[in-house]
């Protein structure tokens, strides 16, 4: 039996380059945009935006300049 080229760990190959950029650029557009919509949740409510809110913010602020 030839030994195959994949390496694996508990059944599931590796990720490749290509799917690692994928998620890499998918993270952070699916944050921006939850984010976004926290702060438009708050605005169309008339609510006041929260520390909450502004941690959520800077999280996002230090996910994209990582």
């Amino acid at each position: 039996m030839a030994a195959k080229n994949v390496q694996t760990i508990s059944n599931y190959k590796f990720v490749n380059a290509d799917e690692t950029i994928a998620i890499g650029i998918a993270i952070p557009v699916i944050c921006v945009f939850i984010v976004g919509l926290r702060f438009l949740t708050r605005v169309l409510q008339k609510n006041y935006i929260g520390s909450d809110d502004w941690l959520s913010a800077g999280s996002l602020v230090r996910l994209i300049t990582t």
